[in-house]
């Protein structure tokens, strides 16, 4: 995710071309990856590793990047 995020109190919708892809569980700041990270469950039929989604919090909408891990 991209941009300083909100607090993760709640489920938030991923997007790929504006259709719902799946959802994020948990998000945080990693100061070990300088980055921010979130976990989620996303359906792997309709995005790819290293696609681009938008994600739909309640502080507005985060561009993010589709990894199935983040240490590699």
């Amino acid at each position: 995710i991209y941009g300083k995020i909100p607090a993760c109190d709640r489920t938030w919708s991923v997007l790929t071309k504006g259709k719902f892809a799946g959802q994020i569980t948990s998000a945080a700041y990693s100061p070990d990856f300088a980055c921010n990270v979130a976990i989620g469950m996303i359906n792997k039929q309709s995005i790819e590793e290293t696609t681009q989604v938008e994600i739909q919090t309640h502080d507005g909408t985060f561009k993010g990047l589709v990894r199935s891990s983040f240490w590699s």
